[in-house]
């Protein structure tokens, strides 16, 4: 009976663990995809309804065009003011033709009225009328009191519902002296919109949610107040929603027009949208009916099979003193504690394990110095030690590898096993795994101190190749500085895992030693002064291309000795530093030119050289080029200005570049260059051709000789006057001034 009833709660309990999640599974399944498929559909309703709606909006707006570009026109705004009696024929003729026009190929109009109100005068295509005034007013009032000069609304006129396009006269007044309207029947409307085979369904309701679009189908519903009050809560242009209205479940895509204030929509039955979620539902159902039945059979045969070994103790233990003590249970519990007790020798026996218990109680620092000397006396571990050292090894995942990240765990341990098997247990504790790593205390017993690390690196050097060969892994390992007492293990495994985590600071390295990463006190910092001098200039000069290299070689540099990583951060934060002393010099800020960006901390987050090289010259240099680049085109135009103000005031005298150039404090080939670079001549050729205007001038305006002339502009000579005059002009002076008075 206890079987019977262990077994039944043994096969329940299976079959709800197994059966339960696959039913979950597949409503889930089943409704994230009906939900996929009706937004699918949603989506591409929205599309058609979108291009059909900017189809007929099309073809309204090029009718509202026409009819503006014909209120604008000379024919109508010459005539429409006056008052137009039987003799104006030829001018209503016109008008009529004119307007006319305004149907397209696609949008026929039936009727077409332009009205006058303060002439009461009429035009339409039956003729001119002068409709009485009471009349008039009945039929257009509310017309004349739309808001802006134009609108289209829907006019019902003899029992017929029409579109019409109605617009103010004159344009942008408050009180028209007229209107012209242009009437279309719903059926032209109805006719654009069945053009579109892509969409059924298809309506379009006016300002005011009534009904422009003929539909048969769908009339008990475009005419609900539900569907009514939902579009006029949903502000949003384009949406979609779900409506239930008298038992009919359907969705319904809407799209809002600025343009005329008509809302279009596109009504489908959620029948039909999830019409291929029910075939995807029977599909799902069929599935897991299969994978349930085929779980009952499998947690059957299971359950009896995990079963007998219960069933086997139970008559192991009632048929242990013989059949005359079946129900003796003071014997089974006897024999159940027997069987304890052995398990506890057992457990005893397992030495190994508890070992690795202890080793990952002294990396986690867990144990006191008391328990650690005890459960070193009780594991009998070999004590015979000269000092400790920590590796720790890491599995290295490139992209392409045979090993994947999920099988981590799995590697580790199996390097756990390699190591268990191949170095002998003289020289280790056992191996564990910890974290994401695999660590080993590894006893030296070198007596001289000076070949601890030798000896360390040798060893993770022979790790290194039997994984290689066994498992064809990359590995990193990082070794700790060598310690005597087992209480300093864990910060030991600290220090090697922290030379793990910067062994790409430097160089990619398979080995690394914290003694690799932490600068020495006595060590002192090597810093490229030369290189970085010649940066700095580079980089006032503008010369991009010249700055690009020197970053180069100044990672060259520093990276061609075995640099620790401390050593290698300071150098960075120097460089970083002085490259920002260069924006305090142009006095801009550091937000200005990389925004709220921590630099310091950016540089130092790089793994590697290149990665630094490269944020350098992309991030840092580029702004602080570009700002130089512009500080110098801002002095040569200056120089250049400069030089042109003093040519102007004191072109009489005997002007040479170094003269200038004493005056504004720069070279006279520097002067020379950027002058001949902004004017295209040079300081001589354009200091003459100004002097040659100056001197035309004074023979066009004065009467003064020749020779005077020559004399105001300190020539040695009249010849030496009319030489410099020709050699521009290719005339003499006394040649120009008779040209010009003649």
């Amino acid at each position: 009976m206890k079987k019977s009833r262990y077994y039944k709660k043994l096969f329940i309990f299976s079959l709800l663990l197994s059966t339960i999640p696959v039913i979950i599974l597949g409503v889930l399944s089943y409704y994230k995809a009906a939900s996929e498929i009706e937004e699918k559909v949603a989506k591409e309703n929205m599309q058609v309804l979108q291009q059909t709606r900017m189809s007929l909006e099309y073809h309204l707006e090029t009718l509202d065009n026409n009819v503006t570009q014909f209120i604008l026109s000379p024919l109508f705004t010459s005539n429409y003011e006056r008052r137009l009696t039987s003799k104006d024929f030829v001018t209503y003729r016109d008008l009529l033709a004119a307007m006319k026009r305004f149907q397209t190929n696609k949008l026929w109009s039936d009727e077409i009225e332009l009205i006058n109100f303060r002439e009461n005068w009429m035009i339409t295509k039956a003729g001119l009328n002068y409709p009485s005034e009471t009349g008039y007013f009945r039929k257009y009032s509310t017309v004349k009191e739309i808001p802006n000069s134009s609108a289209w609304m829907t006019i019902s006129q003899d029992n017929v519902e029409s579109v019409n396009l109605v617009k103010k006269l004159p344009l942008l007044t408050n009180e028209p002296k007229g209107l012209i309207r242009i009437s279309i029947p719903k059926k032209e409307i109805s006719k654009l919109m069945n053009g579109n085979k892509n969409i059924e369904n298809f309506f379009v309701l006016d300002s005011d949610y009534q009904l422009i679009s003929e539909s048969r189908s769908w009339n008990h519903l475009l005419t609900s107040d539900k569907l009514i009050n939902e579009l006029r809560r949903k502000e949003m242009e384009n949406g979609y929603f779900t409506l239930k209205i008298n038992d009919e479940h359907v969705g319904v895509n809407f799209s809002k027009s600025s343009y005329n204030y008509w809302t279009y929509l596109s009504i489908v039955p959620i029948g039909a949208i999830t019409k291929d979620s029910k075939d995807i539902g029977w599909y799902t159902a069929i599935v897991c009916g299969i994978i349930l039945l085929a779980t009952i059979i499998a947690v059957f045969l299971s359950s009896k099979h995990l079963y007998q070994p219960i069933l086997h103790m139970y008559q192991s233990v009632v048929s242990h003193e013989g059949s005359k003590n079946i129900l003796n249970l003071k014997d089974e519990f006897i024999s159940i504690r027997n069987g304890i007790s052995q398990f506890q020798d057992q457990i005893k026996s397992q030495r190994e394990h508890l070992k690795e218990f202890f080793v990952l109680g002294l990396f986690m620092g867990q144990l006191k110095v008391e328990k650690i000397n005890e459960m070193v006396e009780d594991l009998e571990f070999n004590i015979d030690w000269q000092s400790l050292a920590v590796l720790v090894i890491q599995n290295d995942v490139p992209e392409k590898a045979k090993y994947k990240e999920a099988d981590n765990e799995l590697i580790l341990y199996s390097i756990k096993n390699l190591i268990s098997k191949s170095v002998p247990i003289g020289v280790r504790f056992p191996p564990v795994v910890l974290d994401d790593y695999q660590v080993n205390i590894i006893q030296i017993n070198e007596k001289n101190p000076k070949d601890h690390n030798k000896y360390l690196y040798s060893l993770a050097e022979e790790i290194h190749r039997l994984v290689q060969n066994y498992h064809e892994l990359n590995i990193r390992i990082g070794i700790s500085r060598p310690y005597r007492n087992l209480a300093n293990t864990e910060h030991a495994y600290k220090e090697a895992t922290e030379a793990l985590r910067f062994y790409q600071k430097i160089e990619p390295r398979t080995i690394i030693s914290i003694d690799d990463v932490v600068l020495d006190h006595t060590e002192k910092s090597i810093f490229p002064k030369q290189v970085c001098q010649e940066l700095i200039d580079s980089i006032k000069g503008a010369h991009t291309e010249e700055a690009e290299r020197l970053i180069n070689e100044f990672m060259t540099t520093v990276t061609k000795d075995n640099v620790s990583f401390q050593q290698y951060q300071n150098i960075m934060v120097q460089l970083l530093s002085k490259l920002l002393e260069l924006v305090e010099e142009l006095n801009e800020t550091l937000e200005a030119l990389f925004g709220n960006k921590l630099l310091f901390e950016e540089i130092l987050r790089h793994k590697n050289i290149d990665e630094v090289r490269n944020w350098l010259t992309k991030t840092i240099l580029p702004p602080i080029l570009e700002k130089y680049a512009e500080k110098q085109r801002s002095a040569q135009i200056n120089i250049t200005v400069s030089v042109i103000s003093i040519i102007e005031k004191e072109f009489t005298s005997n002007l040479t570049l170094e003269m200038i150039a004493a005056k504004i404090n720069f070279h006279p080939s520097y002067i020379s260059r950027v002058f001949k670079k902004a004017t295209g001549l040079s300081f001589s050729e354009y200091l003459l051709k100004f002097r040659v205007k100056k001197m035309k001038q004074m023979l066009r305006e004065t009467n003064l000789k020749v020779s005077e002339i020559a004399e105001i502009f300190h020539f040695n000579s009249s010849a030496s006057f009319i030489r410099s005059f020709r050699k521009v002009e290719g005339m003499t002076p006394g040649q120009y001034r008779k040209k010009y008075h003649s």
